[in-house]
């Protein structure tokens, strides 16, 4: 894996009428041309299909789209994503029975920054990023695999044109959110499970926005969840206008 750039800084606009910014922390590519991004996280996070599809967790894929247009405009040719992945960046503590041996230490140092978003299910290519991977869970990787060569279920993978739907997906929310900003849309609706997290409700802004459950017009949202193929298949209906 080689660094491909850090603290990459860009800017967009959607439809000429929303700018998003952001800055990209980290681009690895592979000798394949292949890319991934990692995203540094002062907390713990895990990637969530159906917190994407609720448009609350948008930021990887985007940063993973950019990532892949700023890689493709700098080589000429179009370079597929292998994944994006958080990294928690943390001291760690230590039990005094994991320093019993170098190499037991060692192994559970890696453990502790073990990295999670997601990846691609080819796994030629994710042995390039981790070669010394034979079998079994991978130590800093969110994937493992089963002696008959099958992803364990744990596994964080997705197939190349999946990954690609839910980069379309992420857009997809960001210019729908642009549009009901610029139509004036702005009832407050935190989702009840994220509710200590959101400032309208527990937070700094939350002597403006009044939010109260027991109104009839402020309400909670609530996350449902569905199976990874049926999330699939309801962005990509959504994107081609089938879904309400």
């Amino acid at each position: 894996v080689q660094v491909e750039s850090e603290e990459e800084a860009f800017e967009l606009m959607l439809d000429q009428a929303v700018k998003i910014r952001g800055v990209i922390d980290r681009i690895d590519r592979l000798s394949d041309g292949s890319l991934g991004i990692v995203d540094y996280k002062s907390s713990a996070q895990k990637f969530d299909i159906n917190r994407l599809r609720y448009g609350i967790q948008l930021q990887l894929l985007t940063y993973l789209s950019v990532a892949r247009n700023i890689v493709s405009d700098q080589f000429k040719k179009t370079v597929t994503p292998y994944g994006g992945l958080y990294m928690h960046v943390f001291q760690p503590s230590f039990n005094a029975k994991d320093l019993k041996s170098g190499l037991d230490f060692e192994e559970t140092r890696l453990k502790k920054y073990k990295l999670s978003g997601l990846l691609t299910n080819d796994l030629g290519v994710l042995q390039q990023v981790q070669p010394d991977f034979e079998m079994g869970n991978s130590i800093v990787l969110p994937f493992g695999v089963k002696k008959d060569g099958e992803y364990k279920a744990t596994s964080q993978v997705y197939a190349p044109d999946d990954i690609n739907l839910l980069m379309d997906f992420a857009f997809y929310q960001l210019k729908t959110a642009g549009e009901r900003i610029l139509n004036g849309e702005n009832q407050i609706a935190p989702f009840d499970e994220l509710k200590e997290y959101a400032d309208s409700v527990n937070g700094k802004f939350s002597s403006i926005a009044m939010f109260d459950a027991t109104n009839p017009e402020n309400n909670y949202q609530f996350l449902t969840k569905m199976p990874l193929q049926e999330n699939l298949t309801w962005m990509r209906n959504k994107i081609d206008g089938k879904e309400e």
